[in-house]
């Protein structure tokens, strides 16, 4: 099935990494699911990121890690990661983790940055500049619940009280597979993958 996509123009709320130091090489690896492909996997240890390029994808795992930290995610573990062209050049980051916010316990999340290639056209498209976090969870009784509101499958009442948030969800990419991310990529047990 080919799925339609809609073009929305994205106010995003930028994060810059200014203040966060990519991790270094040598314990980059806790933080990657044993499971993930080699686009996810450390980069040598003598490389290190260069933001004044675009950002490859080995430096964008290593740029999204403090952000992910700074979040307050524990037990963090990247499973995937994927380029995007539009609407603007930037790497989407899928991971899993623990988040406790309220009554609701978040393990599923996603991260968009900027790859840098468009920081020509100002400074929020600076590589590793943040422009979207999803987070999927569930409530005390079990249902789904998304960061930020009012989620991908809101009625039309919740997106016109929410529409910056809704918005994020145009990055929601393969949403399948990103819900299916815990069956995919089964956490860790001793540090062996659980199958």
């Amino acid at each position: 099935m080919v799925p339609k996509v809609l073009v929305i123009v994205l106010f995003a709320c930028v994060t810059s990494i200014g203040s966060s130091e990519p991790v270094d090489a040598d314990s980059l690896a806790q933080y990657i699911h044993p499971k993930a492909g080699p686009t996810v996997k450390p980069p040598p240890s003598d490389s290190t990121p260069s933001l004044q390029n675009a950002l490859s994808p080995h430096e964008a795992i290593n740029v999204s890690i403090p952000l992910f930290l700074q979040k307050g995610i524990s037990d963090l573990q990247i499973c995937e990661q994927r380029w995007i062209a539009a609407p603007f050049p930037g790497f989407l980051i899928d991971a899993l983790g623990t988040l406790r916010e309220n009554e609701t316990g978040y393990t599923v999340f996603r991260l968009g940055i900027h790859d840098g290639a468009d920081e020509q056209f100002g400074p929020m498209y600076a590589a590793g500049n943040e422009f979207v976090f999803i987070a999927l969870g569930f409530d005390s009784t079990g249902s789904p619940v998304w960061r930020p509101d009012p989620g991908p499958d809101a009625s039309p009442e919740e997106i016109t009280a929410n529409p910056d948030g809704y918005l994020s969800y145009e990055f929601l990419l393969q949403r399948e597979e990103f819900e299916s991310l815990p069956e995919r990529f089964p956490l860790p047990v001793d540090g062996k993958s659980s199958e």
